[in-house]
């Protein structure tokens, strides 16, 4: 975890618009304290957040689990765009339409 936040940490760095896209079939167990680790940096970069980031796709195959990550979003809004897709082609190219500006 500490690895990712550390790459979250340079991506707003860079202060260039960016957008991420987490094939979460890959993951493993994201525990609650990941959970909670991620959130709160989110909410210390939120400003930051809003300007840089111009996205944040998700990949599953599975309809249940992508109704869940959709519903988890509702819960804290965050101040980019985000989108829940069944395959990584569909997510990696919304994610380079939002970094050129032409989100959807």
């Amino acid at each position: 975890m500490g690895r990712y936040v550390a790459e979250l940490e340079d991506d707003l760095r860079r202060q260039q618009r960016y957008a991420i896209v987490v094939d979460v079939r890959r993951l493993g167990k994201v525990t609650s304290e990941h959970r909670k680790t991620l959130s709160d940096w989110a909410d210390a970069h939120r400003a930051l957040l809003s300007s840089y980031r111009a996205g944040f796709a998700m990949v599953s195959t599975s309809a249940a689990q992508r109704g869940l990550l959709v519903a988890s979003y509702f819960v804290q809004r965050p101040p980019y765009p985000f989108k829940v897709f069944d395959t990584l082609g569909k997510a990696t190219a919304w994610a380079r339409g939002q970094v050129r500006g032409g989100g959807t």
